[in-house]
């Protein structure tokens, strides 16, 4: 669900419903050497895969998308460690909340939707 509430919010926000200017989301990615260009790449993908796997249709690829996604976040955005307090101790707990999220990702990868997903009601229908 954190996936759709990110992805909603952005998209919320680039529509003009949410905060000022489109929340700075853009910027922020460009600070961290990302183009701003990028974002609706972003959104789609926090807010499809995350649908996705709350539905439980093409729960593997979902979530190994999602999985490469808190990696790739984790290397851009949250190694500044370095960085003054409550700034770096704040990196470091997201930095682990994205290894760990992305470990259970890569479970769900593997071993695919559960027994009351659209997966697994698919695959009986046949």
């Amino acid at each position: 669900m954190t996936f759709v509430y990110w992805g909603g919010r952005k998209l919320i926000d680039v529509v003009g419903l949410g905060a000022p200017d489109a929340g700075g989301w853009a910027p922020y990615m460009q600070s961290a050497g990302i183009p701003g260009a990028l974002l609706p790449l972003v959104i789609m993908t926090e807010l499809g895969c995350g649908l996705l796997l709350i539905a439980g249709w093409r729960t593997r690829t979902a979530a190994f998308l999602l999985a490469g996604f808190c990696i790739l976040a984790n290397y851009f955005f949250h190694m500044k460690w370095a960085l003054p307090p409550p700034a770096g101790h704040f990196n470091w707990i997201i930095f682990i909340k994205n290894f760990a999220v992305a470990g259970g990702l890569l479970a769900i990868a593997g071993r695919g939707a559960g027994s009351r997903s659209i997966d697994s009601w698919r695959k009986h229908a046949r």
